[in-house]
């Protein structure tokens, strides 16, 4: 099979680029809230928001767990993002669906 049919066509490539970008703005995103949580001032967090950041977080860890497969099976990443693969789909399995009850 010639490297040009292996290789991703322009709308998946875009498709890829997308997540990147996604990801580089929860980065950002976190870079603001972390702050602000690891302050004592930070207090508790509205009901409704513990609620979405769990449903939110628990998207964003399958994801992320899919992100790790799919580079645990690139040939050029070495073993590394096998274990992450692994990792990221524990946690992903261990975190909660639902919020705790206040």
């Amino acid at each position: 099979m010639p490297n040009s049919a292996r290789e991703k066509s322009t709308g998946q490539l875009a498709v890829w680029w997308r997540l990147v970008e996604a990801l580089e703005e929860l980065g950002a995103a976190w870079q603001e809230a972390h702050p602000v949580v690891t302050t004592q001032a930070a207090g508790q967090l509205p009901a409704h928001l513990v609620v979405a950041l769990v449903r939110a977080g628990a998207h964003g860890t399958e994801v992320t767990a899919g992100l790790a497969a799919v580079l645990a099976q690139q040939a050029d990443t070495g073993p590394a993002f096998g274990e992450l693969a692994r990792t990221a789909q524990q946690v992903s399995s261990d975190w909660p669906r639902r919020a705790p009850r206040a």
